[in-house]
């Protein structure tokens, strides 16, 4: 493996994946090496072969923040990001390698300290310089600025709220291939906030985020599907996309699976699938579900019954509030 990084002037071939490469690894770092500096403290950020410790990825990139590197003060950012209120210790000229970073023009770092002051992490909390900072990188074509600075317009968080606004930032964000900002996009087509309200472009932007993965675009265009309000129902389609966010993890998409193997949902009825996706969802504390368990084992074959429970738990499923705290979490910074 390469390490290439920013602000060393050659490349040290590294293999990393026992304890001689690491003891090699740590060796180089050591004598100075930026690169090397960097790996280690990626390595305990993520808890790559070692104990996650932000401390200690501090300190090595601390190590390489000092001769000069960028990269370094972008994760320093990054790590006050990820550990909140909790202390990193010795970080005294830490928010100044971080803010040198950011006035050099690196994006990633401009956001990340916007981040900081918008959540008073690490710094004394500023809503002023943290949008700042946002709409600096944001306006340099950074996608996760771009996104980060929709949510603030849509929220009216240290800015006015501005659907208008909102909107133009999510598109830039969206058309950049950024997940969140693409569900958020189709949620603003949706409620017709920003934008005039527009079914194809929310199915658009969903689809986009969906078959990159986005599990709330996924649990949110399967319900649409399995609904048919705003939209053709479509039964293939929303077993299809709820499934594939059910096993990601989805409470929402796993309850409405449940329904579906119910039956009369464009699934064969099938009650062990139901139980299987119900349990699934009631671990995680979803209400509905729970009770779907407890009907269950009431309702038995008859099909009235069955119809009538059925009606009721899409009826609980569609009027259930969102869940968008998670999606702005998700839109956190999580890789360095």
């Amino acid at each position: 493996m390469a390490i290439s990084h920013m602000g060393s002037a050659h490349c040290v071939e590294v293999p990393l994946s026992r304890d001689s490469r690491h003891e090699t690894l740590r060796r180089l770092a050591e004598q100075g090496d930026i690169g090397a500096q960097l790996q280690i403290g990626t390595m305990y950020l993520k808890g790559m072969g070692v104990i996650p410790d932000y401390n200690e990825a501090a300190a090595w990139f601390r190590k390489a923040a000092r001769q000069g590197s960028i990269s370094a003060g972008r994760a320093l950012a990054q790590i006050y990001l990820l550990a909140g209120n909790a202390s990193v210790k010795n970080g005294t000229n830490d928010i100044g390698w971080i803010r040198k970073a950011a006035e050099q023009g690196d994006t990633a770092t401009q956001w990340r300290f916007g981040m900081m002051y918008l959540l008073g992490s690490g710094v004394a909390q500023n809503n002023v310089s943290g949008a700042h900072w946002i709409r600096q990188s944001a306006q340099q074509g950074d996608i996760d600025a771009a996104a980060a600075l929709a949510g603030m317009y849509l929220w009216g968080k240290a800015v006015n709220q501005d659907y208008t606004k909102a909107a133009v930032w999510f598109h830039i964000a969206a058309d950049g291939g950024h997940i969140i900002a693409q569900t958020f996009l189709a949620g603003l087509y949706g409620a017709g906030k920003g934008v005039p309200k527009n079914t194809n472009q929310t199915l658009y932007w969903l689809e986009k985020a969906a078959e990159q993965g986005g599990i709330f675009a996924q649990s949110r265009l399967g319900l649409l599907y399995l609904a048919g309000k705003d939209v053709p129902k479509d039964d293939a389609k929303a077993l299809f996309w709820l499934r594939r966010a059910a096993e990601q993890g989805d409470a929402k998409a796993q309850t409405a699976l449940g329904v579906m193997y119910l039956g009369s949902n464009g699934a064969v009825q099938d009650d062990q699938q139901a139980t299987f996706w119900f349990r699934k969802a009631a671990a995680q504390n979803v209400a509905v579900a729970r009770t779907a368990l407890a009907m269950m084992r009431t309702i038995g074959n008859n099909a009235a019954e069955r119809k009538q429970f059925i009606s009721a738990l899409k009826e609980a499923i569609e009027t259930s509030s969102e869940e968008p705290k998670k999606l702005l979490d998700s839109m956190l910074p999580k890789q360095f």
